[in-house]
């Protein structure tokens, strides 16, 4: 047992905001997020999503997109960001919310085509998709510094 417990601590500031994007391969019939969400409730036994390892926080970015959206999934988690891309550009499963670097330079044409970014930051480029809306992917990865509370 730990000797203190979370609410012991307070947030002292935001060190960092990463975009996420979500992604599904080049050869996927989804070309937006209403297409992937129909996809997903036709067939849901067929449904997966790639992470880069179990309980990071892509992972669990696209498990609260599966709770917001209503749908289901599996989860395939890899052993960092660089094998599920890998595995996302030789169609291994449906879907896949990264950070936005990791899967940034396959992004061109022909490649992993971008659904979803979250409003309302867009970073300057490469070219990217719409917002989001409706069943809102988890906007940003966020790192907070903590300290003991007051």
């Amino acid at each position: 047992t730990l000797p203190y417990k979370p609410a012991d601590f307070a947030p002292v500031t935001l060190v960092i905001s990463v975009p996420n994007v979500l992604v599904v391969n080049e050869a996927s019939p989804a070309h937006s997020v209403a297409d992937l969400l129909a996809l997903a409730r036709k067939d849901p036994g067929k449904v997966s999503f790639g992470s880069s390892g179990s309980g990071q926080s892509p992972h669990l970015s696209a498990e609260l997109f599966k709770q917001r959206a209503g749908i289901g999934g599996t989860p395939v988690p890899y052993k960092g960001a660089g094998p599920a891309v890998a595995a996302l550009l030789g169609q291994q499963f449906t879907f896949m919310i990264d950070h936005l670097p990791s899967p940034m330079p396959y992004l061109p044409p022909g490649q992993p085509r971008r659904l979803a970014l979250p409003p309302p930051r867009r970073p300057a480029a490469p070219p990217l998709p719409p917002p989001t809306a409706g069943a809102r992917p988890p906007a940003l990865a966020r790192r907070r510094r903590l300290q003991p509370g007051a």
